[in-house]
């Protein structure tokens, strides 16, 4: 009956805010009910939960469990990887890997991005090794979340400008330790030849600029502006716009920047 389908529906979306082994039961017996709505809404009840007991019976069902099945699994992973602490279910997900392809390869690299522990982040800077560019693409991308500013640079010379692309972005939103060697990967971006590359290393840089406004205002001013494509133009002028709301004063665009670009150039509209 709909209503029932709907009430049962309405209970697995409301058990991924009750902690608890019974409440890990019941989603798992959702996850296995005959009508979909109910399964994926147990599916995301068990994302939002972060359950650290459910990915054994995930990881389980991924290894066994037809396609229709593993997308469910998919959508619920990342809540239990990102707070279990058992290095052997780590394995086994990373283990995966061996036989996993194309968009559920995505789907678990990024679920192991949810993770901090170390065995997870080895498996990315694993990865990020890989023959395949669409792998180093992938774990640059997902790098942005948690950054490792060595395996980043690594990335942001790439001979794929996807790839580049990617890193530098993930770049910008390194934590104050790894924000000096992430910099100078950003300037020697700069002078990449894809308008992609050059773009992102732009916007990262005014991210990390906010500590050091100067510093990024001089790399951003100059040759970027008069760049002859417009996307490395726009995006040079967005990292300036990020570098200019840096709070207490310490930048203003109409007091550090040349007259030259402020009489010809207008901001683009920020949603950064």
């Amino acid at each position: 009956m709909p209503e029932l389908s709907a009430l049962a529906e309405s209970a697995a979306a409301a058990l991924g805010a009750i902690p608890g082994k019974a409440t890990a039961t019941a989603l798992l017996q959702a996850l296995d009910a005959d009508e979909m709505r109910v399964k994926r809404a147990a599916a995301f009840s068990i994302r939002r939960a972060h359950s650290a007991e459910l990915l054994g019976p995930l990881l389980t069902r991924l290894a066994r469990g037809g396609q229709s099945e593993r997308a469910l699994v998919y959508l619920a992973l990342a809540g239990p990887l990102s707070q279990t602490r058992d290095n052997a279910l780590l394995e086994r997900a990373a283990k995966l890997l061996d036989v996993t392809r194309g968009s559920e390869r995505d789907q678990l690299l990024e679920a192991l991005a949810a993770s901090s522990q170390p065995r997870a982040r080895a498996t990315l800077a694993k990865v990020a090794g890989s023959s395949e560019r669409a792998d180093r693409a992938k774990v640059a991308e997902l790098l942005a979340a948690q950054p490792d500013v060595a395996v980043l640079e690594r990335l942001s010379r790439d001979s794929d400008a996807r790839v580049r692309a990617n890193a530098v972005w993930s770049l910008g939103f390194v934590d104050a330790a790894g924000r000096e060697a992430a910099r100078v990967a950003l300037v020697r971006a700069l002078r990449d030849a894809e308008p992609s590359v050059i773009g992102n290393a732009a916007v990262s840089l005014g991210r990390l600029g906010r500590g050091q406004p100067d510093a990024a205002a001089t790399a951003l001013c100059g040759p970027l502006l008069h760049d002859a494509r417009a996307t490395v133009r726009e995006q040079a002028l967005r990292g300036l716009d990020i570098v200019s709301r840096t709070r207490g004063g310490e930048l203003t665009l109409e007091q550090n920047l040349p007259w030259f670009i402020l009489g010809h150039h207008t901001l683009p509209p920020s949603t950064t």
